[in-house]
């Protein structure tokens, strides 16, 4: 068996690197995944809340509508 030369090293120490790597992705992969598992109930009950408000405060009343210009065409001008 031969000795190992420099471009042998090198080469095993770049695959090494390459493994190291990817098992720190794959480990930070599996830590997202349990960590989207175990999510609170309340936070999405929180959300659904807060959204909730934003699209009450984003709606104009019937009543608050704008007058519309005489240039400025019904919303639905390109269905006819």
């Amino acid at each position: 068996m031969e000795p190992l030369t420099a471009s042998d090293g090198f080469a095993i120490t770049m695959i090494v690197m390459m493994l190291l790597a990817m098992s720190i992705i794959a480990s930070l992969g599996f830590c997202m995944r349990a960590n989207v598992a175990r999510r609170d109930r309340q936070v999405d009950d929180l959300l659904d809340e807060v959204s909730d408000d934003e699209k009450s405060k984003n709606q104009v009343p019937a009543d608050e509508v704008p007058p519309t210009q005489a240039w400025e065409r019904d919303d639905d001008w390109w269905k006819k």
